[in-house]
């Protein structure tokens, strides 16, 4: 059995392509592919990856706080779902799929874990997708701005998760640049036996928030939440839900663009784009490949979404108002 390990990185696609996947499930099954079932009705296997973390994500931090008995049993179904296709001996190919894989394996997975996996597997694909910093630190700062009014700072690191899983799996890995049509390109290159545009057919993407939304969604954690970073909430998940539905009735939305200052700001600190240029040999479009570029004289902590990023004060304004007329609840 050949098994693809599909590792993200955070904000590549990675929930297109599990939507994809789970949806194409029976059609994956003819052609001798398992992609396992979940739970709790969701397209990943982060409950898997959790049983290998030593410390969970923030988000698994606040699906344990809500039930620790659920999640627990939660993590053990899923694992048991995943171990019994590996034993089955009735398909040819496993694809397991979570970011949450996406961290420095070697040196802090359990990794007991993967017994079963490889005891079972005799080929192996690790399947990652990396977006340039200045993207991946625009997407990151949309899921910060979910729990924390403070803009994260561009840790822009790669290297040790991949060459985590390079060690674990010995010429297994296989990164590519991330593509809008991500789905389409994960089946081209990863699950051939599939059309790529029956894959793309089947695919979700996660919204993206204009700048306008961004600062809204700042300026209402910053308002309501102030002392509580980090942290994800239902109150904030109904806003963002109402916020999301305004921003795309409103005329001139647009995807946000970083100002260029804060483009190279981001660029000169990030180090692990020159790894994968001399490692993995994946150069990105536009950036700016000069080692000694003068690093950011401010914290991206003290910034507001206006400074990192062009506003429409007028679109702020009509978005502004929407909100404040709608039922938050």
């Amino acid at each position: 059995m050949h098994t693809i390990f599909h590792i993200g990185a955070p904000k590549t696609g990675t929930t297109a392509i599990q939507f994809a996947l789970a949806t194409a499930r029976e059609a994956l099954l003819q052609q001798g592919i398992c992609y396992p079932q979940s739970v709790r009705g969701v397209v990943h296997h982060g409950f898997f990856a959790a049983s290998f973390q030593p410390r969970l994500s923030r988000g698994y931090q606040f699906v344990q706080s809500l039930d620790p008995d659920q999640f627990n049993l939660d993590v053990e179904e899923q694992s048991a779902f995943i171990n019994a296709a590996a034993t089955s001996g009735e398909f040819e190919t496993l694809i397991v799929s979570s970011e949450d894989f996406f961290f420095d394996i070697i040196f802090r997975a359990n990794k007991s874990g993967f017994d079963t996996i490889r005891a079972n597997s005799n080929s192996f694909t690790v399947a990652a997708y990396v977006r340039s910093p200045a993207d991946h630190y625009l997407s990151v700062a949309q899921q910060i701005l979910k729990a924390s009014h403070i803009l994260p700072e561009p840790l822009y690191r790669m290297r040790p998760a991949l060459s985590g899983w390079a060690s674990l799996f010995p010429d297994s890995l296989r990164v590519r640049v991330f593509v809008q049509n991500v789905a389409a390109d994960f089946c081209q290159a990863f699950v051939p036996e599939l059309a790529p545009d029956f894959m793309q057919s089947q695919s979700r993407k996660n919204e993206t928030m204009s700048s306008e939304a961004m600062y809204l969604l700042q300026e209402y954690r910053r308002e309501n939440f102030p002392d509580v970073p980090n942290m994800l909430n239902r109150e904030t998940t109904v806003f963002i839900t109402a916020l999301q539905r305004a921003d795309r009735s409103i005329e001139g939305y647009r995807k946000p663009i970083l100002r260029q200052s804060i483009i190279a700001a981001v660029e000169s600190l990030a180090e692990d784009a020159y790894w994968l240029r001399d490692n993995l040999g994946i150069q990105f479009e536009g950036f700016e490949y000069s080692p000694n570029r003068p690093k950011p004289q401010f914290a991206f902590g003290d910034l507001n979404v206006a400074d990192i990023c062009n506003i429409d004060h007028e679109r702020l304004s009509v978005l502004r108002a929407t909100i404040s007329g709608l039922p938050l609840r």
